[in-house]
């Protein structure tokens, strides 16, 4: 019993990461510096946008989700990779994982959600995401999955998210947070 404990205990503070205080002050698991500077203005603009698709409960997130379509940069903008904020993904219903996830950690955070932006690693490749903080534990929203018809979503405990492994995240004060175990 004491060992699941301290399991579930390291999982907690993996999830929750450790602060930086300065971008530019420790190494970040070979993650460039010009990506965390891009994550950082993005989330600062995303925080700044206004929105044409109030959400007022969760099933109006999921509602909203399930008309979007994943697309990616190279098939929507031609481009290798466009991070769109959440006004433009709101206008285009069509956009990749950093492009939902924006997007729902905005609505996340309207609701009054302790939440997130994340961006790591699923299954070895780069991806982004939504980790949400009830009571102090930590849960994954992954945008890209399709709500039910009803607009329910699945907000995932994070001790049963292990094909995640986030690197950085940052919450609505533009606080960045590193994760290693």
């Amino acid at each position: 019993m004491n060992d699941i404990k301290a399991d579930s205990s390291a999982i907690q503070k993996y999830w929750l990461g450790k602060k930086i205080k300065h971008l530019d002050s420790e190494p970040y698991l070979g993650t460039p510096m010009y990506m965390l500077l891009h994550v950082k203005d993005v989330a600062k603009k995303t925080l700044k946008t206004e929105s044409d698709f109030p959400v007022s409960a969760l099933k109006h997130l999921g509602k909203f989700l399930r008309k979007c379509k994943y697309v990616s940069d190279r098939d929507l903008f031609d481009k290798t990779d466009y991070w769109q904020l959440p006004d433009q993904f709101e206008k285009n219903r069509r956009g990749d994982c950093e492009d939902f996830s924006l997007w729902s950690w905005r609505k996340f955070l309207d609701l009054g959600e302790d939440a997130r932006f994340t961006y790591g690693r699923q299954d070895g490749g780069e991806h982004a995401w939504v980790t949400i903080f009830r009571e102090g534990l930590p849960y994954i929203f992954e945008a890209t999955a399709k709500p039910s018809w009803f607009g329910k979503i699945k907000i995932i405990p994070a001790e049963q998210a292990v094909r995640y492994k986030p690197i950085v995240s940052i919450d609505n004060k533009l606080q960045f947070y590193k994760h290693t175990r």
